[in-house]
């Protein structure tokens, strides 16, 4: 059997004041892009291990409405005022209702096949 080989994790997101610092933005903060799209900040990642202990910032990465995650560059997106916050509320609600749909689907499925099992088993026992 061949040897297993060792996954290199992908580095962690940074949220802390300090690494978001650079940027002057804080974790879920919303930032507007130079195209005109709205994202929350995700964290700062580092490209690899060497470089976490450096000075350098590292990347900043968001987060897209679409689900999207992308790194963005340092001068090439403002910090939103505070009513665009509302968008990201909503964003999390939506996010907790197709959650709790998808889980609903799959309870009324299991619901559905149990029926048709109790139906199997009396259908035998005559």
């Amino acid at each position: 059997m061949p040897p297993k080989k060792k996954s290199k994790k992908a580095p962690a997101f940074y949220t802390d004041q300090v690494s978001l610092a650079p940027f002057k933005v804080q974790g879920k903060d919303l930032v507007k892009t130079s195209l005109g799209l709205t994202a929350s900040v995700v964290g700062i990642k580092h490209n690899s291990k060497e470089s976490e202990g450096e000075t350098g910032p590292g990347t900043l990465w968001v987060d897209y409405r679409g689900g999207y995650r992308a790194p963005i560059e340092k001068y090439g997106f403002e910090k939103c005022f505070a009513p665009a916050l509302l968008w990201q509320s909503m964003h999390e609600f939506e996010k907790m209702v197709e959650a709790a749909e998808g889980m609903r689907d799959k309870i009324q499925e299991l619901n559905e096949l149990f029926k048709l099992g109790l139906l199997d088993k009396d259908k035998k026992k005559k």
